[in-house]
């Protein structure tokens, strides 16, 4: 049972925990499990928000979207909001708030933003600010962030990822290659706000990420290739259980291409 509100008609990259549909709506949290469809807005809705059109091509080093929540509007911005049946997805606090619940065994959760970007950079760099209460988790696995450079080429940021022997912080790397589990150094750090940067290179073949200023991941050897239309997604991307509640808000989404 799941909740997925499709804010714009989607186009790319989709994961299993995705969903679209055809009638109109509004969500405020997971209730029922219903899909909706929303007319697309504006590109751009006049204040620090900003994305490019569909049709538009791209300045190499620019920021292609944004957005801070501080219209307190996630429509004009993002194709889908997807949240799982029990489980809160909100802008609180000029910030993008989501609550997982307690999972069993077995089970899984979610409440996360989607956006689908067009054009062919051969560098992808995602960054937000996030603040959690809590990093350290001793079960299940969470992933807070995902990049679809292409259709069969992706990136997960886990907070604990699914390795059975040594689940850790990582950025997964799935390609037509197989997957790499790239470690990161340490998780972000708890009751602050974060700058968390995933910086991709295509050209170059390597990956990196940071809490602020720390390099948790340096410039670790990726698949190089070529993208189409990169997917982001942001929040409680996968939830896999056993696992506690989850709380995190997220601020300041921004996507750049080169």
């Amino acid at each position: 049972m799941f909740l997925a509100v499709s804010l714009a008609v989607p186009t790319g990259a989709c994961s299993s925990s995705d969903s679209t549909g055809a009638s109109g709506g509004e969500v405020v949290d997971g209730g029922e499990s219903v899909v909706v469809d929303a007319a697309a807005a504006d590109a751009n809705d006049g204040g620090t928000d900003a994305q490019i059109d569909g049709d538009a091509s791209f300045v190499p080093g620019t920021v292609v979207f944004s957005d801070d929540f501080s219209d307190g509007n996630l429509a004009d911005d993002w194709d889908v909001l997807t949240v799982a049946n029990g489980t809160t997805a909100e802008i609180d606090m000029g910030a993008f708030h989501v609550k997982t619940k307690v999972i069993a065994a077995q089970e899984a959760d979610f409440a996360h933003l989607r956006k689908t970007v067009p054009g062919a950079p051969s560098r992808v760099r995602l960054s937000f600010s996030a603040t959690f209460p809590s990093t350290t988790f001793t079960k299940g696995s969470m992933a807070i962030a995902t990049v679809d450079v292409s259709n069969n080429h992706f990136f997960t940021l886990w907070l604990r990822d699914t390795d059975s022997s040594a689940p850790a912080a990582s950025l997964e790397e799935i390609s037509l290659s197989g997957t790499k589990r790239n470690v990161l150094g340490s998780p972000p750090p708890t009751n602050v706000a974060t700058k968390i940067v995933v910086d991709i290179d295509l050209a170059a073949g390597t990956a990196s990420v940071t809490w602020d200023a720390t390099k948790a991941l340096d410039a670790a050897a990726i698949q190089k290739g070529t993208t189409e239309d990169p997917t982001i997604r942001v929040g409680a991307v996968y939830d896999y259980g056993p696992q506690d509640a989850f709380e995190a808000h997220f601020d300041d989404v921004v996507l750049e291409y080169y």
